[in-house]
């Protein structure tokens, strides 16, 4: 199985692949090959800390929609290395094991680059879309309760992914129990408190798919007052926000 780092060394003392490196390999097949040539200039580990070192140097501060913020090229053509890298089967997985990894990907909830915070719910989604194996090692690496918080990002395919993937994780018992944890359910309904109408609906719509996903959360978001914020949210004079959640009831 791959690894992360080719030497224990290049944690501490990282290589940078050329743009030339990067965009030949963005452009080859989706072979053994290519990833073997690949790893001649950088390792999937190296190539995670080259991202975030890029996106650290190029992109705004400020969250916002994709678009919205300039991505340099250099960071759009970083972005699609790894997100190929990681395609390859253990590369993720081996990714998100290394201790030294786990930090920085943690730091990506907050870039300003939208490409990376897309990059990551995906490919949480993605772990955790393997069952059980994959939604136990999101929890362990500190992943999984990162997503409370994307579900309320600017950018509407950040979000999205983050409330399919809490969706998602309901399908095992290790994802019901992280999403019944205290920490986990109070960020939720923080998130439905909110005064961001967007982030509210979103988070309301999340209540409604997990209750319909698993009977089990279903009656626990019931007993730990879920539903009553919803109910409750009828009491505004903003039409908009009544047509979505009655939408949301009639699911």
């Amino acid at each position: 199985m791959l690894s992360a780092f080719d030497q224990s060394s290049q944690a501490a003392a990282p290589r940078v692949a050329s743009l030339a490196a990067l965009t030949a390999f963005v452009d080859s097949p989706q072979t053994s090959q290519a990833l073997e040539e690949f790893r001649q200039h950088i390792s999937p580990g190296e190539l995670v800390l080259q991202t975030a070192q890029t996106a650290a140097q190029t992109a705004g501060r400020v969250k916002a929609e994709l678009g919205e913020n300039e991505e340099s090229e250099e960071l759009v053509i970083v972005v699609r290395a790894l997100r190929k890298c990681l395609a390859y089967d253990g590369v993720l997985e081996n990714v998100v094991r290394e201790p030294q990894l786990r930090r920085v990907l943690i730091d990506a909830a907050e870039s300003g680059s939208t490409l990376l915070r897309r990059l990551l719910v995906q490919q949480l989604g993605k772990l955790i879309g393997q069952g059980s194996a994959g939604v136990e090692l999101a929890i362990e690496a500190k992943l999984y309760e990162l997503l409370p918080g994307l579900l309320g990002d600017p950018d509407v395919g950040v979000a999205s992914d983050a409330a399919k993937a809490i969706v998602a994780s309901l399908e095992s018992r290790q994802g019901c129990q992280a999403f019944s944890s205290p920490e986990f359910f109070q960020s939720l309904m923080a998130a439905a408190a909110s005064p961001d109408e967007m982030v509210k609906v979103r988070t309301l719509a999340l209540f409604v798919e997990a209750g319909r996903k698993n009977e089990t959360v279903f009656n626990e978001l019931a007993d730990r007052g879920a539903f009553t914020v919803l109910v409750n949210s009828f009491a505004t004079d903003d039409l908009l926000l009544k047509i979505s959640l009655v939408a949301l009831i009639e699911q």
